[in-house]
């Protein structure tokens, strides 16, 4: 099984904030799991958000945590920087590989809808994502959604028409519709038409009338 790499260091310097790591470059984290204490560390920015890049949240990593003996861990959790984006802290999980584990995968959308391209119809996702259960070792990066098979309108891809790997298995039911293309409608109405004549009248009307409050002259 070939995993990606991630080096780590234990956070030991008494003192050091997490705003002095990352101006050093550095990113905390805390690893937790099977049979460990949780652990605070720290990991080199760059080399982690490339590593998540072709990771993502469901497939397995191998932490190295200075001169210790490398664990498996799935990334469960990345805080984001409101303003900037980047990551500012990270949780690592070890698994355990005898164990099944519940795990969000991506959609990976690909193809062109005859319904959308031809008729003029509405691609609506209903999901992004999916939640599977599997033993850790059968996590994969993406789930590929092939979308050229909605050929007329109202057509949907459900849960079921999935082509999962062997050993992952979906937590939503299989009806669950994860795509569908819809007839598109005009969602804005056009705004009534007031007639020339009544339109006048209100004008007067309200030319006529005083506002509320307005002292009267003498």
């Amino acid at each position: 099984m070939q995993t990606i790499t991630i080096n780590a260091t234990a956070r030991i310097t008494p003192g050091e904030t997490a705003r002095a790591l990352r101006r050093g470059g550095k990113l905390p984290a805390v690893l937790y799991g099977h049979a460990i204490a949780a652990q605070s560390i720290a990991v080199t920015s760059s080399e982690f958000q490339r590593a998540y890049r072709s990771t993502g949240a469901s497939t397995l990593v191998s932490l190295h945590v200075d001169s210790g003996t490398p664990v498996l861990v799935l990334v469960k959790d990345v805080t984001y920087d409101p303003i900037t984006d980047v990551p500012i802290h990270v949780d690592f999980h070890q698994v355990n590989l005898n164990e099944e584990v519940q795990a969000e995968i991506p959609l990976h959308f690909i193809g062109e809808s005859p319904a959308v391209k031809m008729l003029g119809g509405l691609l609506v996702r209903q999901h992004e994502f999916i939640e599977v259960r599997a033993m850790p070792d059968k996590l994969v990066h993406d789930i590929t959604v092939d979308i050229s098979v909605l050929d007329v309108l109202d057509r949907a891809i459900h849960m079921k028409d999935l082509q999962l790997p062997e050993g992952v298995t979906p937590v939503l039911p299989g009806e669950t519709v994860i795509a569908k293309v819809v007839v598109a409608r005009q969602e804005a109405e056009e705004a009534p038409v007031v007639p020339a004549a009544d339109a006048s009248a209100a004008a007067t009307a309200g030319a006529a009338k005083p506002e509320t409050g307005a002292a009267a002259k003498t």
